[in-house]
């Protein structure tokens, strides 16, 4: 049986199985820094997800994290009990797990040029369990530890001191009981690290309240400041799995045309509009599918929409997955592109970038409509662009906002913004 792979959460990650010998021992999905180097070495945020999970679960909170930092996600090492694509840590006791985590994180700064002093772990349920375990074993070091709904393995006792530490957990947690909060906290208390308890009215995840304090406390941790683009990221509610299920959502009520490669709507069924934004996200629209001015095609339908999209680079001018792009129009402007296929995110007018625009002497114009969509852009991830019904479809403003950190990239490294 082939091993499950999943689909990549950025168009830069990689996929390394643990069979090869550039793993760590642990298959795992690394995503690092363009300007990362053995010369400039950057920190890593190490995900570690939780029972019945895998390498790509975890990256639900990406929005959350700040964008210099590289980020790998190992897979457990041992099989989950619901099917071929999900892991765990460990079936006994986190030991064995400690092992192969602390040979994974030794071996990372041989594997990728991430600083092997800098390494924050961010571990959800079973995951937060094993890093509580490793952060507390005696000989250790971690520059940061965020249990996530987690609690205590058999380590109980250690030194972690100055260490951040940030325990988070719902106060309905029908999973691991949330007094275990308390516990963890009183254990690194002992061990004299610095501690941040964030509690919340819910069960067995982290809800946008928690990931913006997850956020928040890595920012400190790594003594970073929050962007524009990244306060977008925070604030859409929606995550790359809940997109996923809206996705399904609008699949239910449409039939996929593989001769033109286009949902269209079941009899009787609504019309979904996949939005300018990218972010698979939808929303029922009136037949009419009209386009506010300034905005993302949040309220077309997909004939429309793949009528209206004419920018060159996107071979799929309207998108059904977060992670393939978009287009953006402004107020008195062109459509502009983004694409997120291929090994480096691209933005483009008339199918060119800004530099072959400033070849082509069209800089000054393409500029210009590349700040106007950047403003569309921005409007579309605050959620001030909605349907002709007045619906806001969530996944416009996940994927919005992701792009328009791609955008705030391009106009910065062309002196625009």
């Amino acid at each position: 049986m082939a091993a499950y792979k999943p689909q990549l959460p950025t168009p830069t990650a990689q996929w390394v199985q643990a069979d090869e010998p550039k793993s760590g021992g642990l298959t795992h999905i690394a995503d690092i820094p363009a300007g990362a180097s053995a010369a400039k070495r950057v920190p890593v945020i190490v995900l570690l997800h939780g029972w019945n999970g895998n390498e790509r679960q975890m990256w639900s909170h990406r929005s959350a994290f700040p964008r210099n930092v590289a980020v790998v996600s190992p897979r457990g090492p041992v099989g989950g009990d619901g099917g071929d694509s999900q892991f765990g840590w460990f079936t006994g006791n986190a030991g064995t797990a400690r092992s192969k985590l602390a040979s994974f994180i030794q071996a990372l700064p041989n594997l990728y040029p991430v600083d092997g002093n800098r390494v924050i772990l961010v571990g959800f349920s079973q995951g937060a369990v094993v890093a509580n375990d490793y952060a507390l074993t005696p000989n250790t070091h971690v520059a940061g530890v965020a249990s996530l709904s987690g609690k205590l393995g058999g380590q109980k006792t250690g030194s972690a001191t100055k260490v951040p530490v940030l325990i988070t957990h719902g106060h309905s947690d029908p999973e691991i009981a949330p007094k275990n909060a308390d516990r963890t906290k009183e254990a690194y208390d002992k061990a004299g690290a610095t501690v941040t308890v964030f509690k919340f009215g819910g069960g067995h995840y982290l809800n946008k309240a928690g990931r913006s304090k997850l956020g928040e406390w890595l920012r400190n941790v790594l003594k970073e400041t929050k962007s524009m683009s990244d306060e977008l990221l925070l604030d859409a509610e929606m995550t790359l799995l809940e997109a996923e299920l809206t996705l399904a959502s609008v699949k239910a009520n449409s039939y996929h045309d593989p001769k033109t490669g286009k949902f269209a709507p079941k009899a009787g069924g609504k019309k979904y509009g996949m939005n300018a934004a990218g972010g698979g996200g939808a929303t029922s629209t009136p037949a009419r599918g009209k386009k506010q001015s300034g905005g993302g095609a949040v309220n077309m339908t997909p004939q429309q929409a793949v009528e209206k999209f004419g920018d060159k680079s996107l071979k799929r001018p309207w998108s059904s997955d977060p992670l393939e792009g978009g287009a953006y129009q402004g107020k008195n402007s062109a459509w502009v592109g983004v694409s997120m296929k291929g090994e480096q995110p691209k933005v483009t007018w008339q199918g060119k970038t800004l530099e072959q625009h400033k070849q082509r002497g069209t800089f000054d114009k393409a500029a210009d409509h590349f700040k106007k969509a950047y403003s569309s852009v921005i409007a579309v991830a605050k959620g001030t662009r909605s349907t002709p019904d007045g619906d806001q479809p969530r996944g416009a403003a996940y994927g919005a906002s992701v792009h328009a950190k791609i955008l705030e990239a391009e106009l910065k490294k062309h002196n625009l913004l």
